[in-house]
């Protein structure tokens, strides 16, 4: 601790001690204290970087005795003879300890048995209260360690002492009077630090809170005790619980609470065994952060800002010799374990745990050189469509003109407009400058209103607070999974399917099983278990245009009922289909399955540039009522999208029935949809002439795949060679199957004129012509 304090770049303003963790044995007497104080406190605590800190204390079961006589005197032990007298035997501990006075800068700070210690920097106005409770009634421990005095009854025995209770022969003597009148006293000052604490913290105006004491609330107490301190706790704005007793190092976090607990070991030797795990009734309420697997000696030390704590635990480096006493030890220097950013705000802990841990807090010393590294939640994240197609080289010369076929993006070639009462709607929005500000991170009253009248009825119902407006259908992806599903949980998704529900949920550590698109019941409810959180579907289905039918959509439904898993559906495809094929909104068939349906603007208006999509919760038995608060918080990530385009929302699922506004968004989809049909069907003809290939006929969407059949392409090795060579030989660009798990096929996008796709099937053919 001397050589650390030496080091930091300022000097500590405090020690906070957690009495006897930092000496052996407490003050015995009146008039001086026992030769083990002296020599575990103040000959050790003596370093020249350590005078004048004050060291503020509270008072452990050894400070009182342990388990030895609590009525001994200095070095000498002593009975107590009746319940009066070891209450006055306690009492006069206490009052021996308040009333010390140490020899090294009277640093000794022991004021009551709860007392408020407040730290304030007069430059930067940052301030710290310190409140030091008095933990003597945590059960066994203060029973067996102090009221008890076991292992002075027991003659240190401590093999007698494992399960002593109130009325053993080792438990005050079998004096049961005398055992309820010490326990009944330890229960009063635990009363009043309760009552004290909870006073005092609301007043409290300091940047941080921080409680100190011996024994822990979550590890010490059982758990009525426990849940008497955390009652306490819940929304006190305390930041930290630091405690000792077990010398142990560990770090807790309860995150219902927002209160780091930190075990700090202190001198006496580490105890790994009671530093590790918690109580069953605590692990509802705290997890564990880190525990020290280590034997050295060590303590935590605080820096404080005004936005964070930094808590860092120091030990001892391997330059150190221990010899068998303190005088056989030659000390060497200190090395840093732990380290952590505690923030101020009620900034969420899954922030702190993954931007604010021991890789960011480095080394003790100041950084000499830069290296700066990606966090981890980066390196998890991967398109598969990039992650392929960033590997398929460009033509390096070509005398053709590029066709790419691959991108979903039906404006790309120019020949498919959004309709204009969009245009009107967002010129006229613009000129009104009434959508420049931030919105609800929800979206717009008057959108989400429309959304929820659009897509609602009877056997859907919806309502505005139904919906979440998110940057586009891939930002309604995200939430909906997100909302859901938690690191270790496992979730059904297409295959072949959309590559980004795969791409969010790996870099989330979401485990992804996949389930056919044309779906057996029988292998889907094979890849169902208590961590299925979610089944995703996609109907009309990316990348193959399926479009399922009434029965096929209720037996799923079947199968989610069954097992009490809910349906997160992608339908931003809805009623883009081709000749009989009918879409059926899945939420419209089940009356007790919650169903998350995402959609968007992107594809049934081609906009999908402006970047608006949704979420919508068809909820009717209040299944996700947890779900939907977490949306609500999901979309404050990126505070909402644009304002101005969702503006526009209402002119486009609302309009006034019978107006000309509502006529003209009916010939716009008429003329888009018999667009994607003709092409589709153009599609079909033309691939169905190529030998080799055998396309998947669409039933809806804008995509079809295409089988490659490599034992009559025998020069093609597979679907990423074919794709290679058709983009190097004939400038035509489409997606291998591998993007959606799907080897040996290829996707191609047919929203191009239907001139562009005529000439993109010839060279088609003639490439397979050239490689069988």
């Amino acid at each position: 601790m001397n050589t650390q304090a030496g080091n930091a770049d300022i000097k500590p303003k405090a020690i906070l001690g957690h009495g006897d963790n930092f000496y052996w044995t407490g003050i015995n007497s009146e008039d001086g204290r026992d030769s083990r104080f002296t020599t575990t406190f103040e000959k050790k605590f003596s370093g020249d970087n350590l005078a004048g800190i004050p060291f503020v204390n509270v008072v452990g079961n050894h400070d009182y005795g342990g388990g030895s006589f609590i009525c001994s005197k200095g070095d000498e032990n002593a009975k107590c003879k009746s319940a009066d007298e070891i209450v006055a035997g306690l009492e006069n501990k206490f009052k021996w300890q308040q009333e010390y006075t140490s020899p090294n800068d009277d640093r000794w700070v022991l004021k009551d048995h709860f007392y408020v210690y407040s730290i304030e920097d007069k430059d930067s106005g940052i301030s710290v209260d310190i409140f030091n409770v008095d933990t003597g009634d945590a059960d066994v421990h203060a029973a067996l360690q102090v009221c008890c005095q076991c292992f002075a009854y027991s003659e240190g025995d401590d093999d007698s002492c494992k399960g002593v209770a109130r009325g053993h022969e080792f438990c005050a003597g079998g004096d049961t009077d005398m055992y309820d009148a010490c326990f009944a006293k330890f229960e009063e000052w635990g009363e009043d630090s309760r009552k004290q604490l909870a006073e005092k913290v609301k007043s409290s105006t300091a940047t941080w809170k921080i409680v100190n004491s011996h024994y822990s609330p979550h590890a010490h107490y059982d758990e009525k005790g426990m849940k008497e301190w955390f009652d306490i706790l819940e929304g006190s704005g305390i930041h930290a619980w630091v405690y000792g007793h077990t010398h142990g190092e560990k770090h807790d976090y309860s995150e219902s609470l927002g209160v780091h607990f930190v075990e700090n070991g202190a001198g006496g030797g580490i105890q790994k065994e009671s530093a590790s795990g918690l109580t069953t009734y605590a692990a509802k309420y705290a997890s564990n952060v880190w525990t020290y697997g280590g034997d050295e000696y060590g303590f935590f030390s605080m820096e404080v800002s005004e936005e964070w704590m930094k808590l860092q635990y120091h030990t001892a480096d391997k330059s150190w010799a221990f010899g068998s006493t303190m005088s056989d030890t030659t000390a060497g220097g200190v090395q840093t374990k732990h380290c952590w950013y505690i923030p101020a705000d009620d900034i969420a802990f899954a922030m702190t745990q993954s931007t604010f841990n021991d890789a960011a807090c480095g080394a003790a010393t100041k950084r000499q050189e830069w290296n700066v590294q990606p966090s981890e939640f980066s390196k998890l994240c991967s398109n598969p469509i990039r992650k392929i197609v960033d590997n398929i080289k460009k033509p390096p010369t070509s005398t053709k003109s590029l066709i790419p076929l691959s991108l979903g993006d039906p404006t790309v070639f120019g020949n498919l407009h959004c309709p204009d009462v969009l245009v009107q709607a967002i010129v006229r929005n613009t000129r009104s400058m009434q959508h420049n500000g931030y919105i609800h991170s929800a979206g717009s009253e008057a959108a989400r209103t429309a959304i929820a009248q659009h897509y609602g009825n009877n056997r859907a119902p919806l309502t505005m607070d139904d919906i979440v407006i998110a940057s586009g259908c891939s930002g309604a992806i995200e939430i909906a999974l997100l909302g859901l599903l938690n690191a270790g949980d496992n979730v059904l998704l297409p295959k072949p399917g959309f590559p980004l529900y795969q791409a969010l949920c790996e870099a989330h550590k979401i485990e992804c099983r996949f389930y056919n698109l044309k779906v057996d019941l029988d292998h889907m409810q094979s890849l169902v278990d208590q961590n299925t959180k979610a089944i995703v579907i996609n109907n009309p289905s990316n990348p193959c245009g399926s479009v399922f039918t009434k029965p096929h959509l209720e037996k799923i439904l079947a199968l989610a009922e069954l097992n009490k898993v809910p349906i997160i559906a992608d339908e931003i495809y809805g009623d883009m289909v081709f000749g009989s094929n009918v879409f059926f909104p899945i939420a419209t068939l089940t009356k007790t399955v919650p169903v998350v349906a995402v959609g968007g603007l992107a594809k049934q208006f081609l906009i999908p540039g402006w970047r608006v999509g949704w979420v919508m919760m068809h909820d009717r038995n209040n299944v996700l009522n947890d779900v939907r608060s977490a949306y609500f918080k999901l979309s404050q990530n990126i505070l909402g999208a644009s304002s101005l385009i969702q503006s526009a929302i209402p002119d486009l699922l609302t309009p006034v029935p019978g107006s000309a506004e509502a006529q003209s968004l009916v010939d716009f989809k008429k003329r888009y949809f018999a667009t994607l049909e003709n092409n589709a069907k153009f599609t079909i003809d033309a691939l169905k002439k190529i030998s080799g290939l055998e396309v998947v006929v669409p039933q809806g969407a804008m995509y079809a795949m295409v089988k490659v059949n490599t034992d009559i392409l025998t020069k093609i090795k597979d679907d990423f060679d074919l794709t290679q060579k058709l983009l190097d030989e004939e400038s035509v660009f489409v997606l291998p199957g591998q993007c959606f798990g799907m080897t040996n096929y290829f996707r191609i996008v047919f929203s191009a004129p239907h001139e562009i796709l005529a000439d993109a099937y010839n060279r088609l053919a003639e490439f397979c012509s050239r490689h069988q």
